[in-house]
């Protein structure tokens, strides 16, 4: 798991850049193993974007735990 950056971390009011190609897919699973790590049962919304785990990048992962 990725440790999580923490505000006041300057990387969070960054303005970030595009995800190149080639990283796609390495960013995306990171994020979404980090989410995995501390992802409980009563957060039904959980989201994390690339910055909090250290890569300056617009690209995020979201849980959707709404079930109807």
């Amino acid at each position: 798991m990725s440790s999580i950056i923490r505000y006041p971390n300057k990387i969070l009011t960054t303005h970030s850049t595009p995800v190149p190609m080639g990283k796609r897919k390495e960013i995306a699973e990171k994020l979404i193993e980090t989410l995995k790590q501390i992802d409980r049962p009563w957060k039904l919304w959980l989201g994390m974007a690339a910055p909090q785990i250290g890569y300056n990048y617009q690209i995020l992962a979201v849980k959707n735990g709404y079930h109807n």
